[in-house]
């Protein structure tokens, strides 16, 4: 058995599936380490799995500042540089002090491919994002555009495909001067970022839109996702009340905003529903405003445990609570802002396992009658039960340990 390396990207997106992919490959027989911020360090723990630090700093002691994303996509490319920064400093003496066999590449964690491959080390990259595969038939999901085969979509998407070449090009030149020392060729294009043994996402097949190329070391699989290994959340049970439940979260990204949670609250006092909020930890459930006297507001909630009881979903489109959403076969409100949501927002609509209120359709009466929709026409649960059933049958998560397995070994199918 080997010695395993996971690098991620900070964020709670980034850490969940890291921790869930880890856990896998410890069940395997391996040993598996984290490298992340140090604040990371108590989630991880919590988890059983290895943790490794990649600064100097000490570690914070609540797991919510470990995992703080940021609000808009430069605060994201900052954050992004910032973590590249720490990984090229520190990556390659923290890997040496594991003694690993293997690196599993966060897609996010630019720099860490290139630690693995000046140490001599395999890598494969995990995708716990939509996949930045990019593909002229395939809109980039930073951008909400649907699916078309028109010439238009087309010229819009490789468009769109510069614009992603364009943001990462700092992030390479950075890396490329890096490589230069450590007498690497350098990187020339954004796919050569990835692993060439295999890249793996957990964005399903069934949830993705037809592709003209995919490379033989591109797969998809299914959701990075168990329940173990996650804080435990106390929650008011005795208070649900038997109506339609209908849960809110908006991640790490959108839970400062008070005025968004007012809208789904108002959406929601006028239906014969039960809303559950969380705010993320963010704001205090006070700061929403008045609710229906039924509705429960709360810093924290088990999510997965209430979506097994939820009737629908309102999400920021994040892709992992879509994920755990459509595990339970839950139809979904998205309401993308910023990074990979337009993308997975995008793939809502285009299955049919939910609706998206875009921006400029936000007012409590569009959510109102958005969220009416997913309760009163089948077909949205149909497309979420079917979309469930997909999920089970590919086992994603056991499905990724096969190919990392197979790739770190060499002989991937």
């Amino acid at each position: 058995m080997k010695r395993l390396g996971i690098f991620s990207a900070p964020g709670t997106g980034q850490l969940n599936p890291s921790i869930a992919l880890g856990r896998e490959l410890q069940r395997r027989g391996h040993t598996v380490v984290i490298f992340q911020m140090p604040s990371a360090g108590p989630l991880v723990s919590t988890a059983g799995l290895g943790f490794r630090a990649l600064t100097k700093t000490r570690a914070a002691r609540s797991p919510v500042a470990t995992v703080r994303a940021p609000a808009r996509r430069l605060d994201t490319l900052r954050v992004l540089r910032t973590h590249m920064q720490h990984v090229l400093e520190f990556g390659a003496a923290a890997a040496r002090r594991e003694q690993l066999d293997g690196v599993i590449v966060d897609q996010f964690d630019f720099a860490a491919g290139s630690v693995a491959e000046h140490l001599g080390l395999p890598f494969v990259t995990a995708c716990f994002s939509p996949p930045l595969w990019l593909d002229a038939l395939v809109p980039p999901f930073i951008i909400g555009s649907g699916f078309s085969r028109s010439i238009a979509a087309r010229v819009r998407n490789i468009v769109a495909n510069l614009g992603v070449a364009a943001l990462l090009a700092p992030f390479i030149s950075r890396i490329n001067g890096w490589r230069h020392r450590k007498a690497l060729p350098p990187i020339r294009r954004v796919k050569d970022l990835w692993s060439p043994l295999a890249s793996v996402t957990q964005l399903p097949r069934a949830m993705d839109f037809p592709r003209q190329h995919l490379e033989a070391s591109c797969y998809h699989t299914g959701p990075f996702h168990d329940r173990s290994g996650r804080w435990k959340t106390d929650f008011p049970w005795d208070k649900l009340d038997g109506r339609p439940l209908v849960y809110v979260s908006l991640g790490t990204v959108q839970n400062g905003t008070p005025a968004a949670f007012a809208q789904i609250a108002a959406a929601c006092g006028k239906l014969d529903v039960q809303m559950v909020l969380s705010t993320g930890g963010r704001l205090p459930p006070e700061a929403i405003g008045p609710v229906a006297s039924n509705h429960l507001v709360v810093y924290f909630a088990p999510q997965v445990e209430l979506l097994s009881r939820a009737t629908v979903a309102v999400t920021h489109g994040g892709l992992n609570s879509t994920l755990e959403a459509l595990m339970q076969g839950v139809p979904l409100l998205a309401l993308p802002i910023t990074d990979d949501q337009p993308g997975v927002a995008a793939r809502i609509a285009w299955t049919g396992v939910g609706l998206v209120a875009w921006p400029y359709e936000r007012t409590a009466r569009d959510l109102r009658e958005k969220i009416r929709m997913l309760l009163s026409e089948s077909r949205y649960q149909h497309a979420a039960v079917a979309m469930q059933q997909e999920i089970a049958r590919v086992d994603g998560l056991h499905r990724a340990g096969d190919i990392i397995e197979a790739a770190l070994a060499g002989t991937c199918q």
